[in-house]
């Protein structure tokens, strides 16, 4: 396994459904990917065809306290459940 400073910095190129994969690959990978560093932003119109209501959910329920910035522009797929679990998950 590679230092956990390099393995972040490689992790940090990946796109949201790859790094929601890598975590599922070892407990070592999944600790890497649990940096707050990795989720402060999250780009998700880069991937807007595939994400789903469901895999909003999950990210936000497992990186919601590291999210500053959420970009979620033609997300069409997305619906009000998104935005309501959004809404949840999001300081008062």
């Amino acid at each position: 396994m590679l230092p956990h400073s390099l393995s972040l910095k490689i992790f940090q190129y990946l796109e949201l459904g790859d790094r929601l994969n890598c975590a599922e690959v070892c407990w070592a990978w999944k600790s890497v990917l649990q940096s707050s560093t990795l989720w402060s932003q999250i780009n998700v119109s880069v991937e807007k065809h595939w994400i789903t209501d469901s895999t909003m959910k999950q990210v936000l329920q497992s990186y919601r306290p590291f999210v500053i910035y959420l970009n979620l522009r033609g997300c069409t797929s997305l619906t009000w459940n998104s935005f309501r679990c959004i809404s949840e998950f999001s300081p008062s």
